[in-house]
């Protein structure tokens, strides 16, 4: 299975860790990175359970 990345998420994606080494360090960017990863690879193998919310606008 092959995960495709929205143009906006692929800018978020990298927003998110300019943000987390202008405002945190590196090492919390890089956290961000191996967990966004960690989440990828579970979508890939179709890992993931999602449970049901009660949000109205998903």
């Amino acid at each position: 299975m092959n995960v495709i990345w929205a143009p906006q998420a692929k800018q978020d994606f990298w927003n998110n860790i300019d943000y987390l080494e202008a405002e945190c360090s590196e090492k919390v960017a890089q956290n961000f990175i191996e967990k966004v990863n960690t989440t990828i690879t579970l979508l890939k193998n179709d890992n993931v359970l999602f449970l049901k919310t009660n949000y109205k606008r998903l």
